[in-house]
């Protein structure tokens, strides 16, 4: 299957083709492979060989994306392809977001009707996960799925990078119920070096997703001398603040060594104090990959009451009727 892809690429002079994607805007000549590592120009269009090809297909609690607000302790059917418009020096899933896509074994093939019939073939899970690499790369993928998915009556998500223009995001917030994006920073400078982003494309993007009255969920990992300035941080949490609303969860997730990157994982008690410090500006602010439960869980901002526990992947829905706290009654902004 060959979806349609000249919308998000334009002929130029010279016989090349300029995507139409991404803030890279890469201009290539037939035959030649953008940054992300999968868009190929062809003739007066640049598509994607591997659409419809998946290094990941399988179920997962949708706590693992990270959504807390979003259909808390269901599951989600995660697609993953190949391919990232970014290159981030600590990716984790480097093997197939920075791979050379030939080379990778284990690529299967899947229609839209397949991957429907393993979506539906699960009592528990809410619908599909764009996730695992940068799923924007494979933007014809994203919408032909995402659009069967959603006259089938399912749910539609995806975690990205954010790094992508504002044209193909509108596209997406059409079709997408749920975004949880990844602010790596709140310094272009560090933006520029350890990703080849910009940071300005990603704020621009939260703002869009936010005001297409999307779930968003955001999500910070915490990598020790990169990007833990307590100044940079607190800037941060005020934007998300002022822009996307203090009710927007905050996932500060805490980084271990890959790829290129070999700095020391972060430290519990640095977690901690950025938790401290989100908390001061943000409602619901949560610790991912650390041994201990005590930051995972949702309490109501107002009276405190324990509203969703969670213990790893298990999720207990306790103090929550209706979207509200039943001691308060204050709402809880989410999907519940």
């Amino acid at each position: 299957m060959k979806p349609e892809s000249k919308e998000w690429s334009r002929p130029i002079s010279g016989g090349r083709v300029q995507c139409l994607i991404c803030p890279h805007g890469c201009i290539l000549i037939p035959g030649a492979v953008g940054r992300c590592g999968v868009r190929v120009a062809g003739v007066n269009r640049i598509s994607n060989p591997y659409t419809f090809q998946l290094s990941v297909i399988r179920f997962d609690p949708v706590e693992k994306k990270p959504l807390f607000h979003f259909y808390p302790g269901r599951l989600v059917l995660s697609l993953g392809g190949v391919g990232c418009n970014l290159q981030c020096q600590w990716c984790q899933n480097y093997s197939i977001s920075q791979c050379i896509p030939s080379d990778l074994h284990g690529l299967k093939s899947f229609s839209i009707p397949e991957i429907l019939s393993v979506a539906r073939s699960e009592p528990r899970s809410i619908g599909v996960a764009f996730t695992y690499n940068e799923p924007t790369v494979s933007l014809e993928f994203l919408l032909e799925v995402s659009r069967a998915f959603q006259q089938s009556g399912l749910i539609c998500s995806m975690i990205t990078n954010g790094f992508i223009n504002q044209t193909p995001l509108g596209a997406l917030c059409e079709v997408i119920d749920a975004f949880n994006v990844d602010l790596k920073g709140f310094n272009e400078n560090f933006y520029r070096d350890c990703t080849t982003g910009h940071l300005s494309t990603i704020l621009q993007s939260l703002r869009m997703i936010r005001t297409a009255g999307k779930h968003l969920e955001v999500t910070f990992l915490a990598i020790p001398e990169l990007n833990t300035s307590f100044s940079d941080f607190e800037a941060m949490c005020r934007w998300i603040a002022d822009n996307l609303g203090a009710d927007t969860p905050l996932h500060i997730s805490r980084y271990h060594p890959a790829w290129q990157c070999g700095i020391q994982a972060t430290p519990s008690d640095l977690l901690v104090a950025l938790y401290e410090k989100a908390k001061i500006n943000l409602n619901y602010v949560y610790l991912g990959n650390l041994s201990s439960n005590d930051y995972e869980s949702t309490n109501c901002p107002d009276c405190g009451m324990l509203l969703v526990e969670r213990a790893g992947y298990q999720v207990i829905i306790r103090g929550m009727e209706q979207n509200r706290c039943s001691s308060c009654r204050r709402i809880i902004p989410g999907v519940f």
